[in-house]
């Protein structure tokens, strides 16, 4: 719908507040696109999420009948792209990550966007990816008709199969990166080249993914959730430099001014996570709903969090997500573990304002001087989770190896937790069948200890005790914690997957 109307920025003077106002022409030719305004209306009445384009409501003009929706002053991707050629790997992060979690939303939802596109990927004035242009979307199951979507954006087994399904969102997500990286859409297969010949420096991990996403057979795609995952992995987000594609008049609200700085090479992870092409499975069912699943990262919403960090995708899910399983998934916030087969569960991680030393217990300071690595690691899982809870950084010297990648990637959560002004509420750690893992090569001063990770539930509040983030469903994972003593205490040196020991 996104061309069948033209679009105004409105301001509403009572609040100062600008909106966007997408007015359909009211003749006798306008009926059909009247239908397609209902429709667009109806979807996303009921549909919310941080990284699509929200509506306000459905309003009468002098000029027919018009969509009230949010304003993004960052302007388009198509726009962006236009002024600058291509995007840098950092920046394509900032991009693909974001729309792809909006897709995971709208597929638990049973919708499908249907022109997932450069003009349809819009940005605020902070520089938060948004969906927009739902008008195209379609029900799972729902034949595609008309529905084209984007030329170079398309998939191309819709043409086969009239049936729409998620991995047509997929194909054209995975082609929206390749067009990041590239400034062109991918193509068909036997006429794409080998994007490391365009782009040599691009990750291992976000070539595997950007190739799986646009693999002819839809059954081989990966989610939009395991999309989402892997260009995370991949790399750090950076900020996007939109100076040069906006208009002059929103460069004032623009918190993306700084132009990008040169990015910092890949992180290392010893154990990355590959996302391939899919082998053959049974094919899913037309409109078969998927679960709901995590869908977003913190978002800022003081103006010294905004300014900390220039893109929803800040420090603290960098960090959380790019360091892969350093320490449990998420975040360990309580922990539990296995000791002659009952679990124990140890000292939660409740909120307060006592200095560092004073949130150490006689009994949690008594375990984590224990001689047994097993009973430590639940204790240095419930340090952890203190000093996350508590924003405290000197915490962690009671935690992590000094100069260890879990020691910087927990600085760099709890650093980003400050900025943001945001806690974790109600996410806890279960580490459960914690073990002795009998590995090779491990000297007297080391430990490999092995637990499986249950997650929970959580929510990300602001300092204000606002919503930021919801995650509904727990998760598990099986980890190997590497332990070393130093000045006879076991500290964390590392966490890695049981199949990379």
């Amino acid at each position: 719908m996104g061309g069948t109307a033209a679009a105004w920025l409105v301001m509403d003077e009572r609040s100062a507040q600008s909106w966007a106002l997408k007015v359909f022409s009211a003749g006798e030719a306008s009926q059909s696109e009247l239908g397609e305004l209902r429709r667009e209306a109806a979807i996303l009445g009921r549909l919310s999420h941080p990284h699509l384009l929200s509506i306000r409501e459905v309003i009468p003009t002098d000029q027919g009948p018009a969509l009230l929706m949010s304003y993004a002053g960052g302007g388009s991707l198509l726009s962006l792209l236009a002024a600058r050629g291509r995007l840098g790997v950092g920046e394509a992060v900032t991009v693909l990550a974001p729309i792809a979690q909006a897709l995971t939303y709208l597929h638990a939802e049973a919708v499908l966007h249907g022109d997932v596109s450069p003009g349809n990927v819009l940005f605020s004035a902070e520089g938060k990816p948004l969906l927009a242009d739902l008008g195209v979307g379609r029900l799972l199951g729902e034949g595609s008709g008309g529905m084209n979507g984007t030329p170079g954006f398309c998939d191309p087994a819709v043409r086969v199969d009239a049936r729409l399904n998620t991995a047509a969102d997929v194909y054209s997500l995975a082609s929206l990166g390749w067009y990041c990286l590239t400034g062109q859409p991918a193509g068909p297969a036997l006429q794409r080249p080998p994007l490391t010949l365009i782009v040599p420096d691009v990750p291992a991990e976000l070539l595997e993914v950007l190739e799986a996403g646009l693999h002819e057979d839809p059954e081989r795609r990966p989610t939009a959730r395991e999309f989402s995952l892997a260009v995370l992995r991949s790399a750090a987000p950076q900020p996007l430099d939109l100076v040069g594609s906006v208009h002059p008049s929103v460069l004032p609200q623009l918190l993306t001014r700084r132009a990008a700085r040169n990015e910092p090479k890949t992180p290392k992870r010893k154990f990355p996570v590959r996302v391939k092409a899919k082998d053959k499975v049974a094919p899913r069912k037309a409109g078969a709903r998927r679960r709901q699943v995590p869908t977003d990262r913190p978002e800022p919403r003081t103006e010294r969090g905004r300014r900390a960090i220039a893109v929803v995708i800040g420090v603290v899910a960098a960090a959380l997500v790019i360091c892969g399983a350093l320490v449990a998934g998420p975040d360990l916030v309580e922990a539990a573990h296995r000791n002659g087969g009952s679990e124990r569960t140890p000292v939660g991680a409740a909120q307060g304002s006592d200095t560092s030393e004073s949130l150490l217990s006689p009994e949690l300071r008594a375990r984590l001087a224990a001689d047994d690595p097993v009973e430590v690691l639940a204790a240095l899982a419930a340090v952890r989770a203190r000093a996350l809870a508590t924003a405290d950084p000197e915490l962690l010297a009671h935690v992590n190896v000094a100069d260890s990648e879990t020691m910087a990637a927990d600085k760099e959560v709890v650093a980003g937790l400050q900025a943001a002004d945001q806690v974790f509420q109600g996410l806890s750690v279960r580490l459960k069948e914690v073990r002795n893992a009998q590995l090779e090569n491990v000297d007297k001063d080391s430990a490999a200890v092995a637990a499986t990770a249950v997650t929970s539930a959580y929510t990300i509040v602001n300092a204000d005790g606002t919503t930021v983030r919801t995650v509904p469903e727990a998760t598990s994972q099986n980890l190997i914690f590497m332990l070393k003593r130093e000045e006879g205490l076991w500290r964390i040196a590392a966490v890695h997957e049981p199949d990379a020991a």
